[in-house]
């Protein structure tokens, strides 16, 4: 009750605290109880919450989910924790072709090209093996009498980058989809499902995949 007297209209209670010694520490939990599950991109990742984890997950040293505002009810907290995750990125020279307003306002194209490009930017050097995809490439070019010396040579300097390109621009091809780049050819998600249809086609009807139509596309490049 004494104590009380002394807090009266008091805003930061922790602040009063250490005027008597006293020293407050608390924990917030409430995120151990999140469920990260990402079932439509449209709207799960408008709060930051869960692409901020995805971030810590693939860099160990970004910490980003402690940073975040939960939870994020108004655009103006979803906005300023999407502001945040980019700026990290941006300081790690990561390029975006979008902006974190895109992303909070759920737009499927512009998200799904950005989480290719965080993909891109973290994961694409330990998942390619230069030997086994060069000669995928060869392989795949020759079988559809299709040849490599066009405008696939000397894109990017690095070598793992340039197979990658190759390789989706041959798998693309047999389907009629030609392959510009890693951003814009990839926004509607139509190249994804030619890729995955190439090699596990009973996973999808390739009638389905319609050009420029992100939110269908979108449905098909999934884990089930």
């Amino acid at each position: 009750m004494e104590l009380a007297q002394h807090f009266s209209g008091e805003g930061n209670i922790i602040k009063h605290l250490a005027l008597f010694q006293y020293e407050l520490r608390h924990a917030d939990e409430s995120l151990s109880r999140f469920d990260f599950k990402i079932s439509n991109l449209a709207t799960d990742l408008r709060d930051g919450i869960r692409l901020s984890k995805l971030v810590d997950t693939w860099d160990r040293g970004s910490n980003l989910l402690s940073a975040m505002k939960y939870p994020a009810i108004t655009r103006a907290d979803m906005c300023m924790n999407m502001k945040a995750i980019f700026r990290y990125l941006k300081s790690n020279e990561m390029a975006f072709i979008c902006r974190p307003e895109d992303i909070v306002d759920g737009h499927r194209e512009k998200t799904l090209a950005f989480l290719w490009s965080l993909a891109f930017h973290y994961r694409i050097y330990d998942m390619v093996n230069s030997e086994e995809l060069k000669q995928e490439t060869q392989d795949i070019a020759s079988r559809t009498g299709q040849t490599l010396a066009d405008e696939t040579l000397h894109q990017f300097d690095n070598q793992n980058t340039q197979l990658l390109l190759d390789w989706c621009r041959v798998v693309c091809a047999i389907y009629g989809l030609r392959i510009v780049n890693f951003r814009r050819s990839f926004a509607d998600g139509q190249a994804f499902c030619y890729l995955i249809h190439h090699y596990r086609p009973e996973l999808m009807n390739v009638k389905d995949v319609r050009s420029s139509n992100d939110y269908q596309n979108t449905a098909y490049v999934k884990v089930n």
